[in-house]
């Protein structure tokens, strides 16, 4: 659809500066939740996590230039930063392992998704839900990425 030259004499610089605003508070939030999700990757993956890093390490792209250590049971891995952006369920060939990540993601994602509701304090206050939108965008940004079909793929709003 494009955009008629009367509508776009509307926007003044204003608009441009607070959609700019906007954005840069999407990235930051979607920043903040990959390194939550960093923080605590082997708590949100429970007993699983050993052998979806083990997972992790046949992939023939996988890169530790960029990591986190983690240590379970004296055994250390290099874990990617930004995981849920590096790594998809489905290079999980076993489909139980894959059930269970699955399973894992959506729980952590479901936590995260109740943290942001709980944060409307007045449901029918515009500046309420204007603080929550950044971070509900950032936190359905990972949910696609993490959950489509297809790798790394990424929710854009440009």
């Amino acid at each position: 659809m494009r955009t008629k030259d009367s509508e776009l004499q509307i926007i003044n610089s204003d608009d441009i500066k607070n959609l700019e605003q906007v954005l840069g508070l999407i990235d930051e939030q979607e920043n903040g939740l990959l390194n939550d999700f960093d923080r605590n990757i082997d708590t949100i993956l429970g007993d699983s996590s050993k052998v979806i890093f083990e997972e992790l390490k046949k992939l023939p792209n996988y890169d530790v230039g960029q990591y986190n250590r983690i240590s379970i049971n004296n055994v250390e891995y290099h874990i990617p930063k930004n995981f849920l952006l590096s790594f998809h369920k489905s290079y999980i060939k076993d489909k139980d392992l894959r059930t269970i990540y699955v399973e894992k993601l959506s729980n952590w994602f479901s936590n995260k998704t109740t943290q942001i509701k709980s944060a409307i304090s007045d449901k029918t206050s515009y500046d309420s839900l204007e603080r929550v939108l950044p971070p509900a965008f950032a936190l359905s940004s990972l949910a696609i990425t993490s959950f489509h079909r297809k790798p790394n793929m990424l929710l854009r709003y440009e």
